[in-house]
């Protein structure tokens, strides 16, 4: 299985809704979005991609700030990601206009995973008998840290696949074993046991 490891984005705060104190805007530089902003953002993306949502999970995972060249306004890109066809869907809001001006649907475009994916992939994981028996003994102080992973090539059966690899964290470091990936396109948890040292 060859793979494109590319690290997850959790970005904090993602899915907050309403604005944020006045203090805390004025707080915040001006090259960032406001919570204000963020959260007409939100709203303005999730009715533009409404008609895009089948019965696969679709989540909202990264929203920023476009710069421009000038003046031309602030704008915010807005990104969702739709499991039925491995589908990024990037949503361009601009906010003088009050309006989405922009919707591009991307397939097999690498991006940012939701706090909400990574949360069920650990869940998959902890919940197989093959990694809960691994990592039973450090139950009480293990710490779980997502990558994502893309197949590279359309011939591996995870092209198109929403793949995490969970990393196991304990107090003196790392687990080498077991090496788990979770497919959470086909909720499926994949373990390498025994590898050597």
């Amino acid at each position: 299985m060859q793979h494109v490891v590319a690290r997850s984005l959790i970005l904090a705060g993602v899915l907050a809704s309403g604005p944020a104190s006045l203090a805390a805007q004025r707080a915040e530089p001006p090259d960032t979005l406001t919570g204000e902003e963020r959260a007409l953002a939100f709203r303005l993306a999730e009715e533009a991609v409404a008609p895009l949502r089948t019965r696969a999970p679709m989540y909202l995972v990264a929203s920023e700030l476009i710069r421009h060249k000038g003046d031309e306004g602030r704008q915010a890109l807005v990104t969702h990601y739709r499991y039925d066809g491995d589908l990024a869907i990037l949503t361009t809001v601009d906010f003088g206009r009050g309006r989405v001006v922009a919707l591009d649907t991307l397939p097999h475009l690498v991006v940012p995973m939701a706090a909400e994916e990574v949360e069920r992939a650990r869940e998959l994981a902890l919940a197989d008998a093959r990694v809960s028996r691994a990592v039973e003994r450090w139950r009480g102080e293990l710490e779980v840290e997502a990558i994502q992973s893309r197949a590279a090539s359309e011939a591996d059966p995870l092209f198109g696949h929403r793949v995490v690899r969970l990393l196991f964290r304990v107090r003196r470091g790392w687990l080498d074993d077991p090496v788990v990936h979770v497919d959470l396109t086909a909720g499926r948890v994949l373990v390498e046991e025994g590898r050597p040292p």
